[in-house]
């Protein structure tokens, strides 16, 4: 295996270039106003560029869609919240899923791991293997846009829909484009956590084949520690970043536990002093979390004419 080439100590900003900002998963929580208006304001707009909003998710309310003629629905009030919050990205791509596991046949047959008459997903087994299905087709995604306008992104930006980004993501001009960025989380066994990640145009390729391949395989370890072992065998540089970031639990709160884990609090740090005390980062989430269960909206609404994004030509 050849070495790496030696990183560059400059790398020139680059204010034009494009950005895929793909939500993918479960959607959970994200119809919660406080849940995707975390994601536009201090995601899609925090990133800086040109940046396309593609969402490939998955819901438990029976219906699918493969298009964006979701996004003119509106008769069912769960279906409406949901179809509203995407519309919002103006996002050039959208599939919304209601058969995520391994009751869908194209699923089962593409996974060996699907227990035979079993659609129960969350078998030590299978869970990853799903988890790695869906962010490997959501890159099949990005591949096919930058085919269909001609152009390579210059970073793709991955986001689970539940997730709530407490400040804004790094602008990506400032950021090495020479490893990819991944969430950062101590409890796991590869310290790694699989809600965000920022990978750069060089890092793209490996990043989807890491997938594919925990998808392909039939390994009961959590899908961190997989991919930790993917990006290794491949020689694929990365950082466990500290993002301000946690879920948006079903029951209306923070999971604020999280940042026990994370380099935010483990060494010391503090959002400040109030009352005579420290407040670390746990504390921090856990009072934005009660003024989110007593319905404050805590981020503007989302009135946006998308003027940064790329159309096709």
């Amino acid at each position: 295996m050849h070495a790496p080439a030696p990183e560059p100590l400059y790398n020139a900003p680059n204010p034009t270039q494009r950005v895929a900002f793909v939500v993918a998963g479960g959607l959970r929580t994200f119809a919660n106003a406080n849940a995707h208006r975390s994601l536009f304001w201090h995601g899609l707009r925090a990133l800086g560029g040109s940046v396309e909003a593609i969402f490939v998710v998955s819901t438990d309310h029976g219906w699918h869609s493969d298009g964006r003629d979701f996004l003119r629905r509106s008769h069912h009030a769960d279906r409406a919240k949901i179809r509203d919050a995407i519309a919002a990205f103006d996002p050039v791509h959208v599939e919304v899923h209601s058969n995520a596991d391994c009751s869908n046949e194209t699923i089962a047959r593409r996974i060996a791991c699907c227990p035979a008459g079993n659609p129960d997903s969350r078998v030590p087994q299978t869970y990853p293997r799903l988890q790695a299905y869906w962010l490997a087709a959501s890159l099949d995604v990005v591949r096919a846009r930058e085919r269909a306008v001609g152009r390579p992104y210059d970073w793709v930006v991955r986001v689970r829909p539940d997730l709530v980004l407490l400040e804004p993501l790094p602008v990506l001009a400032n950021l090495a484009p020479t490893r990819l960025y991944v969430a950062a989380k101590t409890f796991t066994t590869s310290n790694l956590w699989d809600v965000l990640f920022l990978v750069p145009r060089a890092l793209i390729a490996d990043f989807g084949a890491s997938f594919a391949a925990v998808r392909d395989a039939c390994h009961s370890e959590a899908l961190e520690t997989q991919l930790r072992d993917e990006w290794r065998t491949r020689g694929v540089p990365y950082q466990a970043y500290p993002f301000a970031a946690t879920l948006l639990r079903n029951e209306g709160h923070l999971d604020c536990g999280y940042f026990r884990h994370t380099a935010l609090d483990l060494f010391g740090s503090s959002r400040g002093r109030a009352g005579g005390a420290a407040v670390d980062h746990e504390q921090w989430c856990g009072e934005i979390s009660g003024r989110i269960s007593g319905g404050a909206a805590l981020f503007p609404p989302v009135n946006w004419t998308r003027t940064t994004k790329t159309k096709p030509s």
